[in-house]
């Protein structure tokens, strides 16, 4: 079986401090949803990926995906990278950012993991 790790860029993460700064300027551009500029963000955002990836939860299988590509620019610009981002990038939104905040996109994948469950 393959193995997945979650790594991140030592260069970015050397202080915590730095980390922030960088959410933040991401922030500020679009580049991260709302409510996920913290450390604890960029780990939902990172578990997001090996949820999507998981073999016991066939996301792929259960998600209209090009439905999800032309929403994806509500989350955040990155979730427009690619699909895995989107996921990513919409579990980070859940798990961080007051419901109220959700777009549609991101309230239609929590009632499909919630379904799920």
């Amino acid at each position: 079986p393959k193995t997945r790790l979650l790594t991140f860029n030592s260069s970015d993460v050397k202080t915590s401090r730095r980390m922030l700064g960088q959410l933040e300027r991401a922030r500020r551009g679009g580049w991260t949803p709302v409510g996920c500029v913290s450390v604890e963000s960029v780990l939902s955002h990172e578990f997001g990926h090996v949820l999507e990836q998981s073999k016991t939860f066939p996301l792929k299988d259960l998600i209209e995906w090009r439905w999800l590509r032309e929403a994806a620019g509500d989350i955040s610009k990155y979730a427009k990278e690619s699909d895995a981002e989107m996921f990513a990038e919409a579990f980070a939104m859940m798990q961080h950012a007051p419901k109220e905040e959700w777009p549609e996109i991101v309230q239609a994948l929590s009632k499909l993991l919630e379904a799920a469950k």
